[in-house]
């Protein structure tokens, strides 16, 4: 079993705001896309979250067992269908990528907390 101070994932993360007539239609389409994604070669977990504090408010969060996996989803029909739904269905969204093993950002903290 790999150890898992070494593990060095990538997470794709998409924060969504709705317009309220789209609600519906866009937790339908993400729900499939989540579920399609997590078939996906590579992928190491796909959640969509609502946010509780603010109404129409989403993420939806995938993780990738490196960027070449990562990278292979970018490419895919089943990333082309969630941007397509995001320029669509959404107010406005932002995609972020992360990258930073866990041995990492224990040392980040670490060099943080001792400033």
């Amino acid at each position: 079993m790999k150890n898992p101070l070494e593990k060095n994932t990538v997470s794709l993360v998409a924060e969504v705001e709705l317009s309220p007539i789209h609600q519906r239609e866009f937790l339908q389409v993400g729900l499939k896309i989540v579920k399609e994604g997590r078939q996906e070669h590579g992928n190491e977990g796909y959640n969509l979250q609502r946010d509780m504090e603010r109404d129409y408010r989403y993420e939806l969060q995938s993780e990738w067992k490196d960027k070449q996996a990562m990278e292979s989803y970018i490419r895919s029909q089943g990333f082309g269908a969630l941007l397509g739904a995001l320029n669509v269905l959404t107010q406005s969204y932002d995609i972020k990528i992360h990258k930073l093993s866990v041995q990492e950002a224990k040392a980040l903290i670490k060099e943080i907390r001792n400033r």
